[in-house]
């Protein structure tokens, strides 16, 4: 056996090599036969400062790993039972994924031998007679490797508990998305949309909510940024989109809230382009409010042309605070089948191969083909396909088309009554409204008595019939009292469109009036009764011959006093007309 010349010492018997772990945590296990060699090896490892193990061989070896954990091993390969081969392959099979360093210690110096001791999962080699530096060198290097490859292995097991944790944030989030942003009304067989993320959450926000009166509100809306973050400001938005529906809020009302709310939670340059949709099944007409979103295209499919485009006039939302939102809604007279079409600029915006834009100019090519008429929105989702081809996509995609179909109308006056149950008790209860000249120019009250009457009975169940009777008697109220508007005007497209533009001005330049709602509950049956009487100022109207001859409304005269009649028990005009009353039983 060759020499071994120990290294120096300090006064305190040990030396200092340089090693990056401390060395009385580092243990090594020494495997050899010959005993003179272990011992040897065990005073050199000694003065470094290392633990020792000692094995007589390959088996004793692989036992005392499985016992002991050593960090590192110098491994004889000619032993009894057990060579150093054999015990090798076994510690490297069941290391569970730590590094377990192994030198060979060899008096083999033939090729074939030591690439066998790689083989076998050593990870380095020294020849005897073997020198102590060399050696030490070895096992200072194999300890920094192993050093780094508990650290990379750690890492990656961080990286795989957060993944595990994101995973689970994720599944909740992706649910609380689901449940908040559910698709309200888009399952309308009026309504085809396309929803396309560029990640995982969606920074656009397409929702629809039916009216309690009847109709339709729909809201899309473009956020600043992608995923999660994006994603995060269409909760509130949501929210407030369908409770304000469902209370009869209009869209400007909603719009302004939402701005707020927005304005309120996102950060400085972060806002959401948005376009509000009210589709009045009852009016004929579709309003709109855009603030930032491309320009909405209204198809009419008798002519088979875009006859409207509906341009961007407002700020998008969260940017200014709503005292200074512009809530203009453009509204526009529709028939039978026309198809609204909406879309955020990742359509417009998507890009080929050659990093062209689809354009405008290429979308609207699709609605003056006569062949496209059909089925303008399917050739639009095609041709965004077969542009993009494999290119990866850049931004959210989303685009909607809007059918107003007269046979998904909502007609109130069909709902089953013995189905609608209050949540309380028939009690007895009465409020007054009294509104003058300045709050009906500023507010809308239905919302505020609706719900009212909603929560004081509880008559959720109730809540579109409800708003359908009150609104038709307050706007007949309002338009035909106050105002002394002629619904005649509205039997025709065009003049539909005087007929609300004629409103607005009378309504500005209205000086003095007022309108005051009395609402009375008693229990009646088995179930309640509502006593509304509505009394206006204004000169009054024709009812008579309006309740005797409904069949001669034309199409777009609205059908106000039929719904009544059939909702109410009773429906009596006194007067002049400024004055109704009606009960309602439920």
């Amino acid at each position: 056996m060759a020499s071994i010349v120990f290294p120096a010492q300090d006064n305190n018997g040990c030396t200092h090599p340089c090693g990056s772990e401390d060395h009385d945590t580092i243990k090594i296990l020494i495997a050899d036969d010959d005993i003179t060699n272990r011992l040897v090896l065990q005073r050199l490892l000694d003065l470094q400062g290392y633990q020792t193990i000692l094995s007589e061989n390959g088996q004793q070896a692989v036992e005392v790993f499985h016992q002991e954990s050593p960090d590192l091993i110098l491994m004889d390969i000619m032993m009894p039972v057990m060579d150093g081969y054999a015990a090798t392959a076994m510690i490297k099979a069941h290391c569970d994924g730590r590094f377990v360093p192994i030198i060979f210690l060899t008096a083999v110096t033939q090729e074939e031998a030591l690439v066998d001791c790689i083989n076998s999962g050593g990870d380095d080699f020294l020849t005897k007679p073997y020198n102590h530096i060399i050696l030490n060198a070895k096992i200072e290097a194999l300890l920094r490797i192993r050093q780094l490859y508990n650290t990379i292995n750690e890492q990656k097991n961080q990286i795989a508990r957060y993944h595990q944790r994101m995973e689970g944030e994720i599944a909740v989030a992706t649910s609380l998305f689901e449940k908040i942003l559910n698709p309200g009304s888009l399952s309308r067989p009026n309504i085809k949309y396309l929803l396309s993320p560029m990640s995982l959450f969606n920074g656009d926000l397409l929702i629809a909510a039916d009216k309690p009166s009847g109709g339709l509100h729909v809201l899309i809306g473009d956020f600043t940024g992608h995923g999660l973050g994006a994603a995060t400001g269409a909760l509130p938005a949501a929210t407030v989109f369908y409770e304000m529906t469902n209370k009869g809020y209009s869209i400007a009302e909603i719009v302004a809230v939402i701005n707020k709310k927005l304005k309120y939670i996102l950060p400085t340059g972060m806002f959401m382009a948005a376009c509000a949709v009210d589709m009045d099944f009852e009016r004929h007409t579709v309003s709109v409010w855009n603030g930032g979103l491309p320009d909405a295209l209204l198809f009419n499919a008798e002519q088979g042309k875009i006859t409207h485009r509906i341009t961007s006039n407002h700020l998008p939302l969260g940017i200014i605070d709503s005292i200074g939102l512009d809530g203009a809604i453009q509204v526009i007279p529709v028939s039978n089948q026309d198809k609204l079409y909406l879309y955020t600029d990742g359509v417009i915006e998507t890009t080929d191969c050659n990093n062209t834009m689809f354009g405008q100019g290429r979308l609207e090519s699709i609605f003056s083909s006569r062949q496209n008429s059909a089925n303008i929105f399917e050739t639009i989702k095609q041709n965004l396909a077969t542009f993009r081809a494999n290119r990866e996509q850049s931004d959210d995609v989303t685009l909607l088309e809007l059918t107003y179909d007269e046979a998904s109308l909502h007609a109130p006056e069909k709902v089953n009554k013995q189905t609608c149950v209050s949540a309380n008790p028939a009690s007895h209860w009465e409020f007054t409204f009294n509104l003058e000249v300045d709050a009906l120019k500023s507010l809308d009250p239905l919302p505020l008595i609706v719900q009212s009457i909603v929560e004081m009975q509880g008559l959720k169940e109730q809540r579109q019939q409800l708003y359908t009777i009150i609104s038709e008697l307050f706007y007949n109220a309002l338009e035909h009292g106050l105002l002394g508007m002629d619904s005649a005007l509205k039997n025709t497209m065009d003049g539909f469109s005087k007929y609300y533009g004629e409103r607005g001005k009378r309504l500005a330049e209205l000086n003095e009036g007022y309108i005051n709602i009395n609402i009375k509950h008693h229990s009646y049956k088995s179930g309640g009764q509502l006593l509304l009487r509505i009394e206006d100022s204004g000169k009054g109207f024709d009812y008579v011959e309006q309740l005797k001859a409904p069949e001669r409304c034309r199409e777009y005269n609205g059908k106000g006093l039929r719904l009544l009649v059939a909702m109410c028990k009773s429906v009596n005009f006194i007067g002049k007309g400024n004055i109704a009353e009606v009960v309602y039983v439920w």
